[in-house]
């Protein structure tokens, strides 16, 4: 990456939280630069980068602040009885490693609860899967955003995301008359399905279903299904800790048994 590059990205400094359209762009540049290895490596290991991006400034606010006490990760470890790397995965974003607990107890101790209300307040889909609803509660008795809020931003995420695979899915303009793509999401559900013209009307089009998902509150979890040849949905088996929305389309996309696209 060149000098110049990064100065076009205009990176921000590392502790501003960041609004949707700043995550937006600054994936996009980022991603405009990687080759297309690097970026099928990121789909194989499941990197969100755009959770990685939310979460720098998260991990910055963190890092300074122990920094500020001139406390090394040892140091504040034995002192909070939180392993190491539970602390270096807050401070260098690995969000699929963040513990609740942890974070709690390191934003007691550093006094960041108000700061971390700003920030779960700005990324409310992300703070849940964090686990962060309690300062998402706090903003709600302030007549902010509250838990009941989630599930809305949730499933806007979730819109994001599904919208974004079937756009990638979709065939080229000029054979979507007869072939094409799409989606609907009702309730804590989604669904994917073809849409093609009736073989006698072809006027009149038709879906067939491919792929269906839903999302589990109770277990933060997603479980997906196939329809069969009697044309109900039955239970896909993920992968085992394969659960998450990305490891969904990620499966719907590859289809290995051929379930999903015949």
């Amino acid at each position: 990456m060149q000098s110049t590059e990064l100065v076009e990205m205009k990176i921000p400094e590392e502790t501003h939280i960041l609004d949707d359209d700043e995550v937006r762009r600054l994936n996009e540049d980022v991603m405009s630069l990687m080759s297309e290895e690097f970026r099928a490596a990121f789909l194989e290991c499941e990197i969100n980068l755009e959770d990685t991006i939310r979460l720098r400034s998260l991990g910055a606010m963190f890092r300074e602040a122990r920094e500020s006490r001139n406390e090394t990760l040892k140091e504040t470890s034995t002192k909070l009885k939180i392993p190491q790397y539970r602390i270096k995965d807050i401070e260098y974003a690995g969000s699929a490693r963040i513990k609740p607990e942890s974070l709690r107890d390191l934003s007691s101790y550093f006094g960041l609860d108000t700061w971390c209300t700003r920030w779960a307040c700005k990324n409310p889909e992300l703070a849940y899967r964090l686990g962060m609803d309690e300062w998402l509660k706090i903003r709600k008795a302030r007549g902010g955003v509250g838990k009941k809020d989630l599930p809305d931003y949730h499933m806007q995420e979730v819109e994001r995301q599904v919208g974004r695979f079937v756009e990638s899915r979709r065939p080229p303009e000029h054979i979507r008359p007869e072939l094409d793509i799409g989606y609907r999401i009702t309730g804590q559900s989604f669904e994917i399905f073809e849409i093609r013209p009736r073989w006698d009307h072809p006027e009149v089009t038709h879906e067939l279903p491919a792929a269906k998902a839903t999302y589990v509150k109770s277990r933060k979890l997603w479980k997906l299904y196939w329809m069969r040849a009697d044309l109900k949905w039955h239970r896909y088996d993920l992968p085992p800790r394969s659960e998450s929305l990305r490891a969904v389309l990620k499966e719907i996309f590859e289809d290995p048994y051929c379930c999903f696209w015949g």
